[in-house]
């Protein structure tokens, strides 16, 4: 639960820092399982973000983060699957099943997770990113679909 509360606010001074990302709703759950209803209707929405760990069991689940980031994948979700582990080699194996991206812990400074998420919402003609006004940083990573 620290864990959870600690990244809503690190996203929410990242919304804050935004220029037009000023509307997100964070919506928390304690398992995967008490999730996959709302993930799966939400699996073509390519603006969604989920941030999980590996260890997800402590509140009465059974799917661990590597799990569900394989479910995530089996269901084509579209949205940025965020690993947030402590562990390096899990965020490593996150990353090799699909996950966007991988922060460990502590979480990065708010600048650097601001620039890694505009790099996975890039600006269209049609559709400003929330992120418009600042490039990635040298520390972003390449965000985009999975290897």
């Amino acid at each position: 639960r620290i864990n959870r509360v600690c990244v809503v606010n690190m996203l929410s001074k990242v919304m804050r820092a935004a220029t037009s990302a000023h509307d997100w709703d964070f919506v928390q759950y304690e398992t995967v399982e008490a999730a996959q209803d709302s993930l799966a209707r939400a699996a073509n929405e390519p603006n969604v973000v989920v941030t999980l760990d590996n260890t997800l069991t402590s509140r009465g689940g059974v799917l661990t983060g590597t799990q569900a980031i394989r479910w995530l994948r089996g269901i084509h979700f579209k949205g940025v699957i965020v690993s947030a582990s402590g562990d390096a080699d899990v965020g490593a194996e996150h990353l090799r099943l699909g996950a966007t991206l991988a922060w460990g812990k502590p979480l990065p400074k708010t600048d650097t997770l601001r620039a890694e998420l505009e790099a996975c919402f890039p600006a269209t003609p049609q559709q400003p990113s929330d992120f418009a006004g600042r490039g990635p940083t040298q520390e972003s990573k390449q965000c985009g679909p999975p290897p």
